[in-house]
């Protein structure tokens, strides 16, 4: 039994110690996990610097390696110094333009700029968000009826799953039937106004070659970048503002569910913490051994414990104590018949017993709590005033 006690402490230490290795140990995988894999997250999506899928990077290296010179500005920059000396205006995610902004790119546009718009301005424009990805079955959209004199030859394009839009009166079009199309254009004062249906056209995901190792059937690059680069870049080595921000879209709100917000290396990241909560759950769980019999307390009866109390102040030889004890609990029961409260004195409580009994008052006090009681013979006595006294107040 010794050699077992001394080795408890131990072995209780070498668990704990064990257990706090795993915690850490999970702890740092969780960690190592969401760093390295949040790191490849996409990006915010349209971003000119994002390598991921929903990025603009492609883009933009594409337009600057064309001759292009890219300003990022915002959208209250429109029509003042930032943009007075771009050729060229681009919106990538026009949805939810507020109206003043709509005027000064119109009056851009009139004073011979060209604006290229991601999207339609109004807020019921059905292409934004439509997609995000190419996925694995590449559509080829050719031109179709094309009345625009820029994108001719052009090639066809990865529609990326979007709808096309509708075309306004008195303007021409690409990429559909004439009624719906990907991209029109109008005529605004000496400038030039183009619409696309969505910013998705031109991600990274979209623009990039068709390879037998990813896409299933390959095929070649799509123009989608192409088509761009004609509607935004008319004179060599010009000048493009691409507003990148103050525009609060529903691409960024409406449109997507609050899980599909999250970025993905979150998402793993809570589910490596569930993994490591489960399998810490399961490893405290775990039983090593047969089931140990556990000593179950032995119940005593209530009379039992009240005799075993009395032999106990009887073997105190203090009888003094034991009246306390009696007229403690006589005094509760009376002020709660007679209702007053638990702390009222005995000199009180005597007068009230005495007047609804008709005792003599000192006698009653006495009884109470001055009387000493120094023997057994004088604790019986008192004992059996107390519960005379009991039965006339209570009228038993």
């Amino acid at each position: 039994m010794t050699g077992l006690a001394s080795a408890t402490p131990d072995s209780g230490r070498r668990s704990g110690s064990a257990q706090a290795w795993f915690v850490f140990a999970l702890i740092v995988v969780v960690i190592v996990g969401v760093v390295v894999i949040g790191g490849k997250d996409d990006g915010k999506p349209y971003d000119l610097d994002s390598a991921g899928v929903s990025g603009y990077k492609g883009m933009r290296l594409t337009l600057e390696r064309l001759g292009a010179h890219i300003d990022r500005i915002d959208a209250t920059d429109v029509g003042g110094p930032a943009t007075a000396h771009a050729n060229a205006v681009f919106v990538p995610v026009a949805d939810g333009a507020p109206h003043e902004l709509v005027r000064r790119l119109e009056r851009f546009a009139r004073s011979g700029g060209v604006v290229v718009l991601g999207s339609e301005t109004r807020a019921s424009s059905g292409a934004i968000g439509a997609s995000g990805s190419s996925g694995v079955d590449i559509v080829g959209e050719p031109r179709g009826r094309c009345d625009i004199g820029r994108l001719t030859g052009s090639g066809v394009v990865d529609p990326v799953g979007v709808e096309p839009i509708e075309v306004p009166d008195g303007s021409r079009s690409c990429y559909g039937s004439g009624l719906e199309a990907l991209v029109t254009s109008r005529l605004v004062g000496s400038g030039d106004w183009v619409t696309f249906a969505s910013p998705e056209l031109f991600t990274n995901d979209a623009i990039r070659p068709r390879t037998e190792e990813i896409d299933d059937p390959p095929g070649p690059m799509p123009d989608n970048v192409v088509v761009l680069a004609r509607m935004l870049l008319r004179i060599d080595r010009p000048r493009v503002a691409v507003v990148t921000s103050g525009i609060r879209a529903s691409v960024l709100q409406g449109d997507q569910s609050l899980v599909e917000l999250i970025p993905i290396g979150v998402k793993l990241g809570i589910w490596q913490v569930f993994c490591a909560v489960a399998l810490y759950a399961w490893w405290r769980a775990r039983r090593l051994g047969r089931v140990v019999a556990e000593a179950q307390p032995v119940p005593i009866a209530g009379s039992e414990l009240v005799a075993a109390v009395g032999n106990l102040m009887e073997r105190r030889e203090d009888p003094g104590h034991a009246a306390d004890l009696l007229r403690g609990e006589t005094r509760r029961a009376l002020t709660e018949r007679l209702g007053v409260p638990r702390g009222t004195d005995a000199r009180t409580l005597a007068l009230l017993v005495a007047a609804r009994t008709g005792r003599d008052a000192d006698a009653v006090r006495a009884t109470l709590a001055e009387r000493p009681v120094d023997s057994d013979d004088a604790l019986l006595d008192v004992a059996a005033q107390l519960e005379s006294i009991r039965q006339e107040v209570f009228g038993v």
